[in-house]
This record gives structure tokens, C-alpha cells and sequence, in this order.
């Protein structure tokens, strides 16, 4: 009988899901598990024009709760799987629901606690520009020596290699399998963890194998929609977590896990912009030392948010990786400006098309990029490479390393 109340009075009249942990009073009664990645920490990276990046015709719920309800600082903790169809009521009186209801405050104060020890943090800070390379884990081993030669060819070339996990959906090796062979070359490697693809005890454990293994550095994602996933609004499609709840785990610690190098994403080009500003800096206040961009493809939207981040007390002290693509190939080319949450500007899409060698105006793209990111107050920039071959992405590399220096020690 409880349960209908859920049914025929929250349901018609806030579109309650019948999540079985209210978090109504807490959302300007607008429920935020109409979103279909079921977040309970407000928008995703791929907001654009105030859109869901999932649902593209209909509006983000986030920034409706966001328009109607008062700001609330902290965290909440993951949704609980097993009160899911359960009656709120029920689990309200009981207290069932108690934990995953109630709001956490943030483990840091902006700006007090100190990166660290990491030899990528140790690589920021030094008067260079910290670069680092986005590699995508294989589906299965047997693309792991490809992926070693890559390596190889990059070592002593990149502060830093992230290696995704899941990208894009598209299941693969996971992040951790990547970065050991990442490991190997003495570069350091970015291990990458998904909330869309864990619940917390999974993600605590692993996370933990990444710290025993020696890796330092960990970035936290809340990811995109599974592409085998029907675009609706369904329990079934709900994120187990999202990347504040993973960095609030992070930061709090459990035995040996204790504030790694921590990494987020966030997005110059959610609009509007203070969505993204206010996001990011909810993440450094649950204790995020640093952040990799969406793909940047212009300056000037990019240097108005930068210069909002860093207007935020925690934003200060952020460490901060503009990622920048390397088109080479047409159908990569494809698939970059068809991915969730990426802007690309028209300046940088004519110079793409400019020339009939994809790679050549790929490199006199993201050169003439990345010179005017460099003299902005930015710590470096994160290369995304879509088919461009390994030799003009170290070529360009070199040719940076070798600009007079933007940064002071």
C-alpha cells in the first residue's frame, strides 16, 4: 500500500521513479532521478544549451532543480540499488533510506590540503608545461602489444599517459590492465575508473589494487551514456556512481587508500558556463587536485571560463590540463564531433579542412591551438589523438617542448 502513494501521487505530480530514497525535499521537489543517468549530484560534463546530453530535446533536470532550489553544499553518497522499487515512505519511516539521503560534507577546504606526493603532481610547478596522452585500453590482450609499442615511442616524450577504460561505452580492458604496461616505460600512468561502470564497494576495491600497484594518479569520470543502452529514462540505465561521490571516496580514505593524485573532468563548454564552473569546484572541494578538459577547439570561450575557475578560491590551486585533439584521419574526425558534451568551433574546423592532408592541417590546428592555450593560466595540456600517426604527435611534442617558456617556476 505504500508503495502507491509513490505511484499515484509522487509520480504524476514530481515524476517520482520510485528510486525508494527521496532526495524531493532536498531538489525543489523536482526529482533528479528523472535524469537518465540517475545523477544525485547535479549535471553531467555533457550539458550543452542547457540540454541532456542523453535526452538532446529535453531540458537537463539538474538545471531545473538548480533554477528552483536553494544551493546545498556536499556530497550524496551513491543511491542504494536494493531500496530501488521499495516504497519512500516505508523506507523514510524506517530509516532504510537514512544514509543515502543525507548530504556529506566536503573533506577538504578549498585550498588547504596539499597535493599529494606524485610524479606527475611533482611534474607541475616545475616552470614547463606538463603534457600528458590519452591512450585507449584495447578490448582484449591481444591488443596490448600494439598499445606497448605506442608507449615505447612516447617514453621520455609525455609527463603522464591516461588510459581509459570503457571508452565511450565500448567495452575494453580496464584502465588498470593499460596502465601496468603504461608502468613499465617509467612513464607515469592515469589510471581511469567510470562511474558508470561500478558501484562503490567495486570501485574501493579497485581503486585500492591501483594504489598497492604504485599508482598515484587516478581519474575519476561519471562517463557517458552505454551506446547498447536504450535512450529513455529507466532505473536499469542508472550510473551506480558519479565522479563527485568517487572522489569523495577517494579523499576520506579506507586503509591504505588515501588522497592519491586526484583527477576530474570537466567541460569549458557547458553552457551555462557557471554550471561547469560550479561543478569543478564542488569536485576540488571533495578533495580533486586536478582536472583534464573536455576537448578544447577554441581560446576564447575557453580563457572566460578558465578565468572563472580560477576566480574560486579551490580553483587556484587546481592543476589544469586543457585537452586538445589531434585529428589525422577522417573517420576519427567523424567521431570527434560526434561525441557528448564536445564543442568544435568553426575556425578550428575550417583550418581542419583547409588542407587535403587531414594530418597536416590536424598538427597546424592544434599547434596554433595549444600556443594561445600556453599563454593563459593554464599548468598544461592533455592530447587526444584521433588517427594521427605516432611520429607527428611526438614531432609536435618536441616542437612545444621547445617554445620559450609561458610558465614561471
Amino acid at each position: 500500500m505504500p508503495l502507491l502513494f509513490d505511484k499515484l501521487i509522487k509520480e504524476p505530480l514530481f515524476g517520482c521513479q520510485q528510486c525508494g530514497q527521496c532526495l524531493l525535499s532536498q531538489s525543489g521537489y523536482i526529482c533528479p532521478m528523472t535524469c537518465p543517468k540517475g545523477l544525485r549530484n547535479g549535471p553531467c560534463g555533457g550539458t550543452l544549451n542547457g540540454a541532456c546530453e542523453v535526452l538532446p530535446d529535453q531540458p537537463c533536470v539538474w538545471l531545473r532543480i538548480r533554477d528552483k532550489s536553494a544551493s546545498e553544499e556536499g556530497v550524496h553518497a551513491p543511491f542504494d540499488p536494493a531500496l530501488v522499487g521499495s516504497s519512500s515512505l516505508t523506507n523514510y519511516l524506517s530509516g532504510r533510506d537514512r544514509e543515502t539521503r543525507k548530504l556529506l560534507d566536503y573533506r577538504v577546504a578549498a585550498g588547504d590540503e596539499a597535493s599529494p606526493p606524485s610524479q606527475l603532481a611533482q611534474s607541475f610547478g616545475q616552470g614547463q608545461v606538463v603534457i600528458t596522452y590519452e591512450i585507449t585500453s584495447p578490448r582484449d590482450r591481444t591488443g596490448l602489444d600494439r598499445i606497448a609499442d605506442i608507449v615505447k615511442r612516447l617514453d621520455h616524450h609525455v609527463d603522464g599517459i591516461n588510459t581509459t577504460t570503457n571508452a565511450g561505452g565500448v567495452e575494453s580492458l580496464h584502465s588498470l590492465e593499460t596502465a601496468r604496461l603504461v608502468a613499465r616505460t617509467g612513464v607515469p600512468p592515469i589510471v581511469q575508473f567510470c562511474g558508470r561502470d561500478q558501484a562503490a564497494d567495486e570501485f574501493l576495491r579497485q581503486a585500492t589494487s591501483a594504489l598497492e600497484d604504485g599508482f598515484a594518479n587516478i581519474l575519476a569520470l561519471t562517463g557517458d551514456w552505454n551506446p547498447h543502452d536504450k535512450r529513455e529514462r529507466h532505473p536499469a540505465h542508472w550510473f551506480p556512481m558519479d565522479s563527485l561521490q568517487m572522489v569523495d571516496i577517494l579523499a576520506e580514505g579506507s586503509g591504505f587508500i588515501k588522497a592519491p593524485f586526484i583527477g576530474v573532468a570537466s567541460n569549458p563548454y557547458t553552457t551555462p558556463m557557471d554550471v561547469s564552473v560550479d561543478r569543478l569546484r564542488n569536485k576540488l572541494l571533495a578533495g580533486a587536485h586536478f582536472t583534464q578538459t573536455q576537448i578544447v577547439t577554441e581560446a576564447d570561450i575557453f580563457a572566460r571560463w578558465l578565468t572563472s575557475v580560477r576566480a574560486t578560491k579551490p580553483g587556484r590551486e587546481c592543476r589544469i590540463l586543457a585537452s586538445v585533439p589531434l585529428v589525422g584521419r577522417q573517420r576519427p574526425y567523424e567521431i570527434l564531433q560526434k561525441l557528448p558534451g564536445v564543442f568544435v568551433d568553426g575556425a578550428f574546423r575550417r583550418t581542419l579542412e583547409s588542407d587535403h592532408d587531414l594530418a597536416v592541417a590536424g598538427i597546424a590546428a592544434a599547434r596554433s591551438l595549444i600556443a594561445k592555450l600556453l599563454k593563459l593560466d593554464i599548468d598544461g595540456v592533455h592530447l587526444l589523438n584521433f588517427g594521427m600517426p605516432i611520429e607527428a604527435v611526438i614531432d609536435l611534442v618536441e616542437e612545444i617542448r621547445s617554445w620559450p617558456n609561458r610558465r614561471a617556476a
